[in-house]
């Protein structure tokens, strides 16, 4: 018989494991850039002459127009209008500086210089305002106001009228220069101011001066941290025979102050008023004055505050004699006068005086 068959095993055993690969990590998309570029700033007007409100302008003066960046000269010659209607020529020294020469602003007459929104950058971008100056031939003069100061001191209730007017409280002092940063002034210094009264330079919008009569020690312990802080720039007159008093800055003050950018000038030797002594005295304290700054100070003294605010055409022909190039009165105006730059107004603010009276002080 042949061998009986084997029958099939009735279970199967399970499938040999296959090897899996190990699944590939997702790629992470791959972000959409969302950087834009820049848009180019809009353009400013930084600086002009005339400023605003001059009201004394030249008959042939230019008008001068400073932007903060190179412009489009066509598009802003287009959106120029002067009022009333002046022929004259453009030209543009620099990219950024425009200057307009008139045949002749009439005299006594207001003008109106709009400068329209569609005046462009060569970078493109147009105005973000129209830009209006006003100015005027034959008038006031030229509102550029410098402040006077001496010391800076608490007075009580005994304060004398004198010492009223010619003192100023440190926390005004603060509250005022405050005032000038928060309202837009600039602080020029007075190579800023001549060459704008007499060579047509432009100046920023809201120019100012500052200046310290008598160099007394508050300069530097009140005034100077305060206008330090806001970046303002000021001019020092110091009385050169009185730098060994206690109350006074020494010699070595002033020096430190001169290198830390306050322009020294002189206020005389010993507060003499000038039209009260004759021409010889009067060549000693201001040439006596300039060389003993020159000597402790490594700057140049071309400028004069006239003790009292006492000045006569004498004093002035010996002044120019001697170097100086410009000096201040205390005549209470905030309006200057071009060709005239030994008699500078300026305007005081005084102890009982509020931030509104300050401020009404100002152009």
């Amino acid at each position: 018989m042949p061998p009986a068959s084997i029958p099939s095993p009735t279970h199967t055993l399970p499938p040999t494991p296959q090897p899996t690969a190990s699944p590939s990590p997702t790629p992470s998309p791959v972000p959409t850039s969302t950087w834009t570029p820049t848009p180019a700033p809009s353009p400013l007007l930084v600086a002009s002459h005339p400023i605003a409100d001059d009201q004394a302008v030249p008959a042939t003066a230019p008008l001068v127009l400073v932007f903060d960046q190179p412009m489009n000269t066509a598009s802003v010659e287009s959106a120029l209008l002067i009022s009333p209607p002046v022929e004259g020529s453009f030209s543009w020294p620099q990219p950024e500086r425009m200057v307009f020469t008139p045949v002749a602003w009439a005299e006594d007459t207001r003008y109106t210089v709009t400068l329209g929104m569609d005046a462009c950058s060569t970078a493109g971008q147009s105005l973000d305002a129209p830009v209006e100056i006003s100015f005027a031939t034959g008038g006031a003069g030229v509102p550029i106001p410098i402040l006077m100061y001496h010391a800076l001191l608490e007075l009580g209730d005994d304060a004398t009228s004198v010492q009223l007017e010619w003192t100023t409280s440190p926390q005004s002092f603060a509250r005022q220069m405050d005032y000038l940063a928060q309202a837009g002034y600039v602080t020029i210094g007075f190579d800023d101011l001549l060459a704008y009264l007499e060579l047509a330079e432009p100046l920023p919008p809201k120019p100012v001066l500052i200046t310290f009569d008598d160099g007394h020690y508050t300069f530097r312990t009140e005034a100077w941290p305060v206008l330090k802080a806001h970046g303002f720039r000021v001019t020092l007159f110091v009385l050169a025979d009185y730098t060994a008093y206690p109350g006074y800055l020494s010699w070595g003050q002033i020096a430190e102050l001169a290198d830390e950018g306050v322009v020294i000038g002189s206020h005389g030797l010993d507060h003499t008023a000038l039209t009260k002594v004759d021409a010889d005295e009067v060549l000693r304290q201001v040439q006596g004055s300039k060389a003993l700054i020159e000597e402790h100070v490594e700057q140049p003294v071309t400028l004069l505050s006239y003790p009292y605010g006492a000045y006569s055409d004498t004093v002035i022909s010996i002044l120019a004699q001697a170097g100086y190039r410009a000096a201040c009165t205390i005549n209470p105006s905030f309006y200057q006068h071009r060709n005239d730059a030994y008699r500078l107004s300026r305007i005081h603010p005084t102890y009982t005086d509020s931030l509104e009276d300050f401020i009404a002080r100002l152009p």
